[in-house]
């Protein structure tokens, strides 16, 4: 008992001791981190001294500071990206019960919705055609063929994927659906800078003609160098209107056919002549009777020249009753 009450005091004793050590320790960090890094915020902080102070900006820095930020606004605002402008199309192939139905369906749609339809064409496609015999002088003739229509329409930019779901229904097998929008927002920046410098370029040069052009090879070289210049203008508008056309009427080709279809018909069989001639029995009694017939023609064609036999009858009888009358 009295070695178990010597451990315990021992014990206490030996925590006490690490205890208060940790506490030193602990201030003596805290003091040397305040000499190695004193505060700056606080009163024993050193003031900045009259040389160390940076010298307050003159006239022509702060005037050249306002130049630069007034560039820098005006970059900005030259550099702004513009409104996001697409030019969206379509292209699609797909099978249908019916491919007359379907093209005028389609077409209606488009006109309902505003559009246009640019071109239309249907034409039947043959892969086989069969002939077989059915009687002597006839032949069943048999014809495989595939109906499609292909159409480019001009869609409003509003009605385009109006205009896409109403063909799901149509739709019997889908080959192909490709869909597009291009970015051409920078293009219609680009020509619209274009048209604008151009325009201002004519505009210099149209002062400097009026007043400095005095000669006649100098008034053509200004007004052929002003005549590019307005022509290049007139080609960056026509750009961006021929983009703006493709943003407001969207283009939408499709390619639509149907299943293949069997047309039967009966044609003339004219192969082969010899099977229709009569046989040899038939072809005789024809000539025989053809003789006989042409037998009399000729006698009704003798009796017409009866006059010719009557005068030469009479002849005879007056040759044939002189010479009996010698005999």
């Amino acid at each position: 008992m009295q070695k178990k009450h010597f451990l315990s005091i021992l014990f206490v004793f030996a925590s006490l001791c690490l205890i208060l050590s940790c506490g030193q320790g602990g201030r003596s960090h805290s003091k040397q981190q305040e000499q190695a890094f004193p505060s700056v915020g606080g009163s024993d902080a050193a003031a900045p001294t009259a040389t160390d102070a940076e010298p307050p900006p003159s006239a022509e820095d702060e005037k050249s500071v306002a130049t630069l930020s007034a560039n820098t606004e005006v970059a900005k605002d030259h550099i702004a990206a513009p409104a996001r402008a697409f030019i969206r199309a379509a292209e699609l192939r797909f099978r249908v019960t019916n491919v007359k139905n379907a093209t005028e369906r389609i077409e209606g749609l488009t006109r309902m919705y505003g559009g246009f339809v640019a071109r239309s064409e249907q034409q039947s496609q043959v892969s086989l055609v069969t002939s077989a015999p059915i009687s002597s002088d006839s032949l069943l003739e048999k014809t495989l063929y595939t109906v499609s229509s292909t159409l480019s329409l001009r869609i409003p930019n509003a009605y385009f994927d109006t205009l896409l779901a109403k063909l799901q229904p149509m739709t019997d097998f889908l080959e192909y659906r490709r869909v597009s929008a291009d970015d051409v927002s920078l293009s219609l920046l680009t020509n619209s800078l274009r048209a604008k410098r151009s325009r201002e370029l004519a505009g210099h040069l149209r002062q400097a003609i009026d007043k400095n052009g005095k000669k006649l090879s100098e008034i053509n070289g200004a007004e052929t160098a002003l005549t590019d210049t307005q022509n290049a203008a007139d080609d960056a508008e026509v750009r961006n209107l021929g983009l703006k056309d493709k943003i407001d009427f969207c283009e939408v080709q499709l390619t639509i056919y149907q299943r293949q279809m069997q047309m039967e018909r009966v044609i003339g069989d004219n192969s082969n002549v010899e099977k229709f001639r009569p046989p040899f029995y038939a072809r005789l009694w024809d000539a025989v009777r053809g003789g006989w017939i042409g037998f009399w023609d000729l006698m009704v064609e003798l009796s017409r020249a009866w006059v010719l036999w009557l005068v030469l009858g009479g002849i005879g009888y007056f040759i044939w009753k002189r010479r009996r009358k010698n005999a």
